[in-house]
């Protein structure tokens, strides 16, 4: 924490690391989701894989428009999504399901459902 600029400090003038780290330790900390999307567009069959932090408001994004992928195959709907301890076991299981064992694991365990 600053106070009046300086570094807050705790016994014997040492940095308080536990407070300036603090908003490293929550970003490593919270939960993430891996989720597929699949387009309601009734003409094509398209499906998305991403990670997320906040599974509503990154799907709304998407709805809107904002990922240059998803606006050309709007609407889209939440068909899986898994939740996962950090952004790092996120972004692996999402490299995973983009993979072609990935891909052949989605079509049997999540689209033919």
């Amino acid at each position: 924490m600053l106070v009046d600029g300086r570094i807050s400090v705790g016994l014997g003038g040492q940095p308080r690391l536990d407070i300036l780290f603090e908003s490293r330790r929550a970003e490593w900390y919270s939960m993430y989701y891996v989720y597929v999307l699949k387009s309601l567009c009734a003409s094509i069959e398209k499906s998305y894989v991403g990670i997320t932090d906040n599974l509503e408001r990154r799907l709304h994004q998407h709805n809107l428009g904002k990922h240059p992928y998803t606006k050309r195959y709007l609407p889209w709907k939440i068909i899986h999504s898994e939740i996962v301890d950090s952004r790092i076991q996120a972004r692996i299981r999402e490299k995973y399901l983009k993979s072609s064992a990935g891909r052949k694991w989605m079509r049997y365990n999540i689209f033919e459902k």
